[in-house]
């Protein structure tokens, strides 16, 4: 190996007459056995004396817009966190809705509905009340003999 210099480690870019090209050269940044990790640095965190570190203005850029990112991270997250609850606050609205619908409904049947049929209507849903077993007996009765004619038929 008359003439040529090889890096001790990776034996990199040799050149005849013993020269290192200074992309060889283990010193400068582009050497291709060193490993980069951050910006500037080798990977185990030292500066590199060659290397140009970055300016404070573009670190200080740098940092304002990782936090516009992590702001907007968060308030994701948070909405995705809100969504049981937006869910109750809807239900709850929905069921104000549908109760004043029924009340108006009823409101407006007994404002149409004649008093002889009103006060038969009370009599019917006063005495239901007090039997209750024996008319839930006539009702299961009536719907087994509905399904049963409706078998023969078939």
């Amino acid at each position: 190996m008359t003439g040529t210099t090889r890096h001790a480690s990776c034996g990199a870019g040799d050149r005849p007459g013993g020269s290192v090209r200074p992309e060889d050269d283990p010193g400068t940044a582009e050497h291709p056995c060193i490993p980069r990790g951050k910006e500037g640095h080798t990977m185990n965190g030292i500066p590199h004396p060659r290397r140009n570190v970055l300016d404070t203005e573009e670190l200080r850029s740098r940092a304002l817009d990782t936090r516009e990112q992590l702001g907007q991270t968060v308030d994701a997250l948070v909405a995705k966190a809100e969504v049981p609850e937006q869910v109750k606050v809807k239900a709850a609205a929905a069921r104000t809705q549908l109760v004043d619908a029924a009340t108006a409904v009823g409101d407006k049947l007994r404002e149409v509905t004649p008093p002889p049929v009103q006060e038969t209507t009370a009599l019917v849903a006063e005495t239901a009340r007090r039997r209750r077993v024996p008319l839930l007996t006539v009702g299961i009765a009536a719907v087994v003999l509905v399904v049963l004619a409706r078998r023969r038929v078939r």
